[in-house]
């Protein structure tokens, strides 16, 4: 039962009872109302139904417990609330058909004039195209296939097209390229005689003799028969410890001794440069250079450009002490300066031993050669596999009657 209905029959039984008491005018009704009657309405404004309706019953108790008139005014109150609810929903209506109505139309597609006649197949060529039907994995594949190889027989008509025209058949055939040459590195001619190969059997017995007769092999740290394991020098940079030069005045004195070379096969001689602390005065005097002659790795000889007439006597000391014993005298080495008549001469000193002999001449060559203003003397360190070399290859060059 709604609370109109309710409303009016209460207000239909007791609008009697209400009226004998007082006046019964729309004023009076409408100030009868009750507060649980005025949030009634409110909540039907708000359309709030739940609200609305707990306050409606509310609204009717009251109605009941202050007689008929209270009752019939919660029917009017009732039908007033309707009306209103009826005439927002009208409202609101009413707006949204205006806004419809003010809304721009959808442009519609032009039709052609002869769309009557021709209207199917207007409508097929307008109509959206049919999505494809799924293909199978083979079409898939066959396709790829087919693809592949028109883009192989496009690349074979590009070739084709870039390669140049047939010589005739008469024409001579183009001679084939060479090979590119296999590129080899550089050696160095140093590296190659510096680098040890097998030993000669001869080479090792001077060593070995030398060794019982208790004879000193060594040259300012290098024995003679074996192999040179001294660094090369940095050019510009001093260097503590002995090195091998190669350039500059240490090579200009090694070709002093070419000549004792020139005649044997596969020699070469490599100057070792001695440091400042390790080069005697007497050495000094002359070069602080030790020239080695070398062949196959190993050493077999030394040469030294010592001091000159200043120095003999410390030479001469110096040697007899090394080799413990005095030096035998030889023919005379003669002083030649700029070839003017022989100066004072002296004779060769020359110590034999076991597997080694050693010469010194206090005079050399010529006692005032170039930047030795004073004389330079010659020291040689020989073993008896070199000299025996040398021996037999002055006897090979010379020519036989």
């Amino acid at each position: 039962m709604t609370a109109m209905t309710f409303g009016r029959r209460i207000s239909t039984h007791a609008l009697g009872f209400g009226c004998l008491l007082a006046v019964c005018t729309p004023a009076t009704a409408f100030a009868q109302q009750s507060k649980a009657c005025v949030n009634a309405s409110l909540m039907h404004a708000a359309h709030n139904a739940k609200e609305a309706a707990k306050w409606d019953r509310m609204c009717r108790i009251s109605s009941v417990k202050s007689g008929g008139d209270g009752a019939s005014g919660a029917a009017t109150q009732a039908d007033a609330r309707k009306a209103r609810l009826e005439q927002q929903r009208a409202t609101i209506l009413a707006r949204q058909q205006q806004a419809a109505a003010q809304r721009p139309a959808p442009q519609q597609q032009a039709q052609p004039a002869y769309q009557p006649a021709y209207q199917p197949a207007y409508q097929a060529y307008s109509a959206p195209a049919p999505s494809p039907a799924p293909q199978s994995v083979g079409s898939i594949l066959a396709r790829m296939q087919a693809e592949r190889a028109r883009r192989q027989m496009l690349m074979q008509q590009q070739q084709q097209q870039q390669m140049p025209a047939q010589a005739p058949a008469f024409a001579a055939a183009p001679m084939p390229s060479a090979p590119p040459a296999e590129v080899v590195p550089a050696v160095d001619p140093l590296d190659a005689v510096l680098t040890p190969g097998p030993r000669d059997t001869s080479l090792a017995n001077d060593q070995t003799v030398a060794a019982r007769a208790k004879t000193d092999m060594g040259v300012f740290g290098v024995a003679l028969g074996d192999s040179l394991t001294r660094a090369k020098c940095v050019r510009g940079a001093h260097s503590a410890d002995p090195c091998i030069a190669e350039n500059g005045f240490s090579t200009a004195v090694a070709s002093l001794f070419d000549s004792r070379i020139a005649k044997l096969t596969d020699f070469a001689n490599v100057p070792l440069h001695l440091p400042e602390g390790q080069c005697p005065d007497w050495l000094k005097a002359g070069s602080c250079d030790v020239v080695l002659a070398m062949s196959g790795g190993y050493v077999y000889a030394a040469f030294m450009v010592v001091g000159g007439e200043d120095t003999q006597a410390v030479v001469e000391t110096q040697l007899a002490q090394k080799y413990g014993k005095k030096a035998d005298k030889g023919t005379a080495s003669q002083c030649k300066k700029d070839g003017s008549a022989p100066h004072p001469s002296a004779p060769l000193r020359s110590w034999t031993m076991r597997g080694l002999r050693v010469e010194y001449d206090p005079y050399g060559a010529s006692c005032a050669n170039g930047a030795w203003r004073r004389g330079t003397g010659q020291l040689v360190v020989e073993t008896d596999t070199f000299r025996r070399m040398m021996t037999e290859a002055s006897t090979t060059a010379e020519p036989k009657m």
